[in-house]
């Protein structure tokens, strides 16, 4: 008798403990946030989710003045006889990438980037999955395709990796409503 009551109490144990390693797992390989990257195509709205984005924003000085060009001198005696000009012509203010990772892109989504010199206006929304609140909003003008790669596995679903690697460069970015022009 006492051998049974061991082996019912042993039993529900393991079911316990089964379940909750399984509710674990589970949560585990819930998504924090959603991820969301809209892009707009002649008016029409093509929408990707998307794992990861990163930001970065370039910056350059737009000119140095005659001023300030003459007083740079050189440690040792230039001996090149290379003039270079006292003042720099104007540069672009600055540039914004987007490196993103997706799961997967449309067929849509993947002909808008596909095309050379297309430039298109987009935005990143990221919201929490539990609450249905905006965490981040990102806007993008004049975006481009900079780079992309496709990284692809042979191993199963739940333990495979399938990605898509994008950098766009964009002309104008605002993260939760300022500008970085």
């Amino acid at each position: 008798m006492k051998k049974m009551i061991f082996l019912t109490i042993a039993l529900a144990v393991s079911t316990f403990a089964r379940q909750t390693f399984a509710q674990t797992e589970a949560s585990a390989e819930e998504k924090k946030n959603k991820v969301v990257m809209t892009i707009m195509d002649g008016g029409k709205a093509i929408t990707a989710e998307i794992n990861s984005v990163n930001i970065s924003i370039n910056r350059y000085e737009d000119n140095i003045d005659e001023e300030q060009a003459s007083e740079v001198k050189s440690a040792v005696a230039d001996t090149s006889n290379v003039k270079l000009p006292k003042t720099f012509s104007k540069r672009a203010p600055g540039i914004s990438y987007l490196t993103i990772e997706a799961k997967s892109l449309s067929k849509e989504m993947m002909q808008v980037l596909a095309k050379i010199r297309n430039r298109f206006d987009g935005n990143i929304t990221i919201t929490d999955a539990a609450t249905k609140k905006v965490v981040k909003s990102l806007k993008f003008k004049g975006g481009a395709l900079y780079t992309y790669s496709d990284q692809l596995t042979s191993l199963t679903e739940s333990y495979g990796y399938n990605s898509i690697g994008l950098s766009l460069s964009c002309k104008g970015l605002s993260i939760d409503g300022v500008d970085f022009n």
